[in-house]
């Protein structure tokens, strides 16, 4: 709660400072609370670290607002009262808001200073596709079977000419795979158990397996019908990712270059 309240604040006093010809505005007084004035500026200051807060869109009417103002002066003063404000725990948890606070307005005040700009972002995103290990989709059917005697009995039936979407039809156990003749449609070697991944890389488009694949759910007979690559991302669909990335690295240089320039003396 504390976090986005001194963040709104501390912009706030900073547009207060340039604009000297709202002064009178955000001066004006709203409500007293025993001897304690909220001011234009606290109603604006609460509302923007509100909704920041809230993630919310919708602003409350006015008055719902300053009721809740009312509610949080009484229990500030309240706890004013009670010397809350001198407790050590408080005062620690302050000093670690405000250490947080410093440090997040840093790296803002870096990265408003070194901007990045398209040209940089579409650099990161050619260094990352040239590492990247695109992987391959395979169309796959398969029929799933109680026992390896089972699967072997599939097999000798498909070496015999019998059609694979067929005995899938009349033998698979995968009741949801056999209504569509075996078809699991296109899937990655990752998304499936090793164990039935591994032949996927070695079949020949249209082939089968000529042993049967034990999994967890039994025994398959898999048929490869088709294999492709998975498209990269778009620039365009992954430009915040390569800019939080791109950012990443510039805090990490920011922070290095910190650290080298500190004189730093670890106590044992």
């Amino acid at each position: 709660m504390f976090k986005p309240l001194a963040s709104t604040c501390v912009l706030s006093c900073v547009l207060f400072s340039h604009l000297p010809s709202y002064a009178a505005d955000l001066a004006k007084s709203l409500v007293k609370v025993n001897n304690t004035t909220i001011t234009q500026q606290d109603y604006d200051n609460y509302a923007k670290a509100r909704a920041k807060h809230t993630h919310s869109k919708t602003i409350p009417d006015k008055g719902t607002l300053i009721r809740e103002l009312i509610q949080r002066e009484v229990i500030r003063q309240d706890a004013v009262r009670k010397e809350l404000d001198q407790n050590p725990e408080f005062l620690r948890d302050i000093k670690y808001l405000e250490d947080n606070l410093l440090m997040a307005m840093s790296m803002h005040d870096y990265l408003k200073k070194h901007p990045i700009d398209e040209a940089v972002l579409k650099r990161q995103y050619e260094t990352e596709l040239a590492s990247l290990q695109i992987p391959n989709e395979y169309q796959v059917r398969h029929i799933l079977l109680k026992t390896e005697t089972e699967a072997k009995a599939i097999i000798a039936a498909l070496k015999r000419g019998q059609a694979f979407k067929q005995l899938a039809l009349e033998k698979s156990i995968d009741k949801g795979s056999a209504k569509k003749a075996g078809k699991l449609g296109w899937i990655t070697q990752s998304a499936v158990p090793q164990e039935f991944g591994t032949p996927l890389t070695t079949l020949e488009i249209g082939k089968y397996t000529t042993t049967p694949v034990q999994s967890q759910s039994g025994w398959h007979v898999i048929q490869l019908d088709g294999m492709r690559q998975v498209p990269p991302s778009s620039f365009e669909n992954i430009k915040n990712e390569l800019l939080i990335s791109v950012q990443n690295m510039q805090m990490n240089k920011y922070v290095g270059n910190l650290i080298k320039n500190a004189d730093i003396k670890i106590i044992k």
